[in-house]
């Protein structure tokens, strides 16, 4: 992933959320500064309980607090808490509210720094003393310019513990200076620093003040000091500066520096859609987030609990069923998403195995009956390291070097503080058996939405990025302070994966906010953007479950307003190459009934369809675009047929032909849909139906001699499929492009030797089929882009065994 480069400085402004920064104006007023770009970045004690974290102090709630651990120990006095403020402001003081329900912890003897520098903080600007009180305590000193603040609580106010509490934390100070963020391409709203003097002032822009020169003629502010604006169409990235100036009596001027992004990466959380998600669903939801600029989708392998587990059925009856051995058929459908996302220059976060589910001490699940041993990881099973492994082995093995493949997730809602360590075996066994089979995509560790959560497992070596729930119940100003905190503490790629969900109503949040509409989404974009994170995953409450109605929710009003924020652009990069249509190849093995299809170059799904002897075909059988698999039994004339490429039962089933026969598979027709035809090599005959069912052909001609080999294709891209013919004796292939008996073929040519298999697709997406061979001595496919004699124009491959018979389709 990219990182923007942020010159040091915390982006604290975006749309319009308003920040001041730094300056001393003689008509300046000091009070309590915005929280929004604050960040914690020392404390030396917390209690890890949800409501007494460090982070309860900014919190907006004065219900819940910071508290310092008491059990299972508790340190003694003094402790201190380091937060930077995002920008330089003049601090004179600041705010301790104590907590509410009980006198424990109030700050008795207090020391207080200000600093541009965390590691030099020099002597303190303020002491004092607190009384023993519930009250709201204010402390002032004299004014100081900086960047971080350290207050150090030296004892008790009641001598009643080693303890420190605070419900609430303020900083008093001012400023006139601005700071903003935008991507490129937005307009971006700020607010003069107004409180800053008294009185009503008038604004406007200071003209030739720009940084470079000039740029202050794309910004504006009402004379009334309402919102300002600065266009950042067609600029390039990094920070660009202008002034304004507030006049009451007298005037005082200020600096608006804004800094200018790329674009945020944005993935989609659809976690069910393995599990609910038909293809056709895949299709369309793929394709609207291609169009609409996300990066792709996060999706979970394993359904959660709730939706049945490892038992659950996706739309084609497939259950994952087991870690250890899961059901290929199930699997197959995560190959088919997969697929579909790369084929549209799309990304996909896969969640291996659900924290709150399957790990640890499966919080998510201990109101059900126990699972057997198989359906989680649990820490007490002597084979754990070792089924761990073997699953992300085999995680691995199936999916290294996908294209579609963004990050291997670890983790997600693990809510149970006191034992998250003990899912780390697990992530660290599965993470393991990714790389001994080469996988060496990210892997991310998703937390769960507590402030140790956030922490844990974030400095280790096997986590390459962080992807942190900031919380369903956070409002934005604790979400940017903790993404700014990991963004500056670990070094590693942040990723904002699980925050407030549109459609969702929290109410079972301390401080419930109500439905999550578009401006709380596009308010927690603004978050993402001015803490530094290099990416977001947006989330709602119909789609992330792949309930009825997820595609209805595409486009929705949060989607669009997260996307203004996070995505817009005026850079505009040149487009990704097209993904042309082509075709791919897939072998048969007789012996076994298991197919093996290419479905790219890294990729190749093997199942079971079919019994030994039955030969196979591939077509598109519901005019979904997609070929899948057919058999034809030779001593029956019966053709068995599914619409997926995956094991499982025959969704249809028909006679046509006779033992025999040579079958074929084509859209003979143009309409979209293939039907079927077999060859008669005693007679030379071709007979075609254009339905799926048992009836007469609807026509026959004759064409060749017995011995020929019959194959299908459309040959001169006219969107019919034809019949060809490769015979043995000489190695000359003949095509026809009409359905009728002719003296001779529309074409001729020589390719491949006596013993090869001849196979024909739309190899290169130009519209019409090109002649391929399969060749048994060495298990190679050469593959040409022209109907003529030539060496092969693809790069010839090898795949499976010599003795396995060829087909071709369009495979996803």
């Amino acid at each position: 992933m990219r990182r923007i480069g942020l010159g040091g400085g915390a982006l604290i402004l975006v749309g319009s959320l308003m920040f001041p920064v730094s300056g001393d104006p003689a008509l300046a007023i000091a009070g309590p500064i915005p929280r929004f770009g604050w960040s914690i970045i020392y404390w030396d004690s917390q209690q890890n309980t949800v409501g007494e974290s460090v982070q309860s102090m900014i919190d907006g709630k004065s219900f819940t607090y910071w508290h310092t651990a008491y059990t299972p120990s508790a340190p003694s006095h003094p402790h201190e808490v380091q937060i930077d403020l995002g920008i330089e402001y003049t601090v004179e003081g600041f705010l301790a509210l104590p907590r509410a329900d009980s006198a424990n912890g109030r700050i008795g003897n207090w020391a207080f720094y200000v600093s541009n520098n965390p590691d030099d903080w020099g002597s303190p600007a303020g002491t004092g003393t607190f009384p023993d009180s519930a009250a709201e305590q204010q402390a002032t000193f004299a004014p100081k310019d900086g960047r971080y603040v350290r207050l150090v609580a030296l004892s008790e106010a009641g001598n009643r513990g080693p303890w420190t509490s605070l419900a609430e934390f303020n900083v008093l100070g001012f400023t006139t200076n601005v700071a903003a963020a935008a991507v490129q391409g937005n307009t971006v709203t700020w607010q003069p620093a107004t409180d800053s003097i008294p009185g009503s002032p008038s604004c406007s822009i200071v003209s030739g003040s720009g940084v470079p020169s000039g740029i202050e003629g794309r910004a504006g502010v009402p004379g009334g000091c309402g919102p300002g604006t600065f266009d950042t169409s067609g600029l390039g990235l990094g920070v660009y500066q202008f002034d304004y100036r507030m006049t009451a009596g007298s005037s005082v001027t200020g600096t608006v520096s804004v800094t200018v992004r790329e674009p945020i990466e944005v993935w989609d959380t659809a976690w069910s859609l393995p599990l609910n998600g038909t293809p056709a669903d895949v299709r369309t939801y793929l394709d609207h987030l291609r169009d609409e600029g996300f990066s792709g989708a996060w999706i979970s392998i394993v359904p959660p609990y709730f939706q049945d587990g490892m038992a659950g059925l996706n739309y084609a009856g497939q259950a994952m069923e087991s870690f250890t051995d899961p059901n290929p058929g199930y699997l197959a459908h995560i190959d088919y998403i997969l697929d579909q996302a790369a084929n549209r220059g799309l990304t996909v976060g896969l969640v291996v195995a659900w924290a709150a589910d399957y790990t640890g001490t499966r919080p998510g699940i201990v109101m059900h009956p126990p699972p057997a041993l198989d359906d989680w990881f649990d820490p007490s099973d002597p084979g754990h390291d070792q089924k761990a492994f073997d699953y992300g082995a085999l995680l691995g093995e199936r999916w290294k070097g996908h294209p579609g493949l963004f990050a291997w997730v670890m983790g997600g809602d693990y809510w149970e503080p006191n034992t998250e360590n003990l899912t780390e075996a697990t992530w660290t066994n599965i993470t393991a058996g990714l790389r001994s089979v080469g996988a060496t995509g990210t892997v991310t560790y998703h937390s769960g939405g507590y402030p140790e959560s956030w922490h844990n497992f974030s400095p280790d070596p096997w986590v390459d990025s962080l992807s942190p729930e900031t919380g369903h119940c956070m409002n934005p100003q604790e979400s940017q302070s903790v993404l700014n905190n990991l963004v500056r503490s670990y070094g590693k790629d942040v990723i904002s994966a699980e925050m407030r969900y549109e459609g969702e109503d929290v109410d079972w949040c301390e401080l419930p906010f109500g439905l999550i509409g578009a401006a709380e989404i596009a308010d927690d974009a603004r978050a993402v953007l001015a803490s530094g994170a290099d990416g977001y995953v947006y989330g709602n409450r119909t789609r992330w479950p792949w309930s009825p109605g997820s595609l209805a929710s595409l486009g929705s009003p949060g989607e669009q307003a997260m996307l203004a924020v996070l995505t817009k652009s005026d850079a505009s990069p040149p487009p990704p190459p097209p993904q042309p249509s082509n075709d791919s190849v897939g072998l048969f093995n007789p012996q076994s009934g298991k197919w093996h299809l290419r479905v790219s170059p890294s990729v190749t799904n093997s199942f079971f369809f079919g019994t030994p002897g039955d030969t196979p075909l591939l077509g598109d059988w519901n005019g979904d675009g997609i070929d899948t698999v057919a058999m034809f039994r030779p001593d029956t004339g019966k053709i068995y047929l599914r619409n997926s490429n995956w094991f499982g039962p025959t969704e249809t089933e028909f006679f046509f032909g006779m033992g025999g026969d040579i079958p074929l598979a084509g859209d003979w027709d143009g309409d979209g849909y293939d039907t079927f035809a077999v060859y008669r090599p005693s007679r030379g005959a071709v007979y075609i139906s254009n339905e799926l069912g048992t009836a007469p052909a609807d026509f026959s001609y004759f064409f060749g001699e017995p011995g020929d080999r019959p194959f299908s294709g459309d040959f001169d891209g006219d969107g019919k499929d034809t019949v060809g013919l490769y015979r043995p004796g000489t190695g000359l292939v003949y095509l026809l492009n009409e359905h009728v008996t002719k003296p001779q073929a529309d074409m001729t040519f020589y390719y491949g030797t006596n013993s090869d298999r001849v196979v024909f697709g739309d190899w290169d997406g130009d519209g019409d089929d090109t002649v391929g061979i399969f060749r048994p001595s060495n298990a190679i496919f050469y593959l040409s882009n022209d109907n003529q004699t030539q060496p092969a124009d693809i790069p010839p491959f090898q795949m499976g065994q010599g003795s396995w018979l060829p087909v071709a389709g369009h495979l996803g």
